[in-house]
């Protein structure tokens, strides 16, 4: 039960953080930009990256009470949001580079969720006790 706290927490932390990020620093924008230029308006893959960051925050949510088999979307949520933010970052930004880590961490986390057994096997379920007659 640990494991999947932990990894719809870390997904939900990274969803709130590239969509706080993208919306505020210009994680997805290339802000700063290095040659000085002033930053370009919020493009397409910022939208995109917005919608994946939403989507990972609700996924995460449902994480805490859904089967297992929907920590895989976290993980696929979370590779689509880090392909995204590299189609359009600067590298340089603290901000960019935590969110890249985030990610990692979110899709790691969140395989092992899914294939983490909860349910008790046979051989430790107390119904299989032996009986005494």
């Amino acid at each position: 039960m640990r494991v999947r706290l932990v990894a719809a927490g870390v997904g939900f932390l990274t969803g709130a953080w590239a969509l706080g990020g993208s919306l505020f620093d210009g994680i997805s924008r290339g802000c700063p930009s290095p040659s000085g230029m002033p930053c370009p308006p919020a493009g397409v893959w910022s939208i995109y990256v917005v919608g994946l960051a939403l989507l990972l925050i609700l996924n995460s949510l449902v994480c805490l009470v859904g089967p297992s088999i929907v920590f895989y979307g976290s993980a696929t949520l979370s590779v689509l949001l880090g392909a995204s933010m590299t189609l359009n970052s600067s590298f340089g930004n603290p901000v960019v580079l935590l969110a890249f880590a985030l990610v990692a961490a979110t899709f790691l986390l969140s395989l092992v969720a899914a294939r983490r057994k909860t349910a008790i096997s046979e051989q430790s379920n107390p119904m299989n006790l032996p009986v005494f007659g």
